[in-house]
């Protein structure tokens, strides 16, 4: 019981006070929750699909290679972690998820937040476009969508923080 109330207090932060678009959120929610349907989770229920990964074709698709190992992904990730001074937590899932909460108490932390929420987001956006429409984006085009969103979203001050 006391593990279930750690583990909520942890992506407590990602969630609440988040200023994310509210759809950026619940997928937030669902990726921290393992309940996105992941191919890895579609073959589990009986479905027969394609195992790899639609954005770089390389390896299972799982939340963790997706989101976090996904050559195309990381490439995304990694520039935002570049674009708010963030050391990248080596792409492993869960060093992410706990990097991510630690910096929510941070100055930049809730901007940060917001950057990553809005990175899952996109990253499950182009997956999707990937296969149910047979195209995606470029990672610099996604990378600028996001920074649009969190500008959009931001107030006064945190886009002041963007520009530094």
């Amino acid at each position: 019981m006391l593990n279930d109330t750690v583990e909520r207090v942890r992506w407590k932060r990602l969630i609440c006070n988040n200023y994310a678009t509210p759809k950026s959120k619940f997928i937030l929610w669902m990726v921290l929750h393992n309940r996105l349907p992941t191919v890895d989770r579609i073959r589990r229920w009986g479905v027969n699909c394609e195992a790899r990964c639609s954005l770089c074709r390389n390896e299972e698709e799982t939340i963790q290679h997706l989101f976090f190992s996904c050559a195309y992904a990381a490439g995304i990730w990694r520039d935002i972690c570049r674009l708010m001074n963030f050391t990248d937590a080596g792409g492993i899932y869960q060093d992410v998820i706990s990097s991510v909460c630690s910096q929510a108490r941070k100055k930049k932390g809730k901007l940060f937040v917001m950057f990553f929420t809005e990175c899952v987001y996109a990253i499950w956006r182009q997956r999707n476009n990937k296969i149910f429409k047979g195209n995606y984006k470029d990672a610099n085009v996604v990378l600028r969508d996001i920074f649009f969103t969190v500008a959009n979203r931001s107030n006064d001050v945190e886009r002041s923080k963007l520009l530094m």
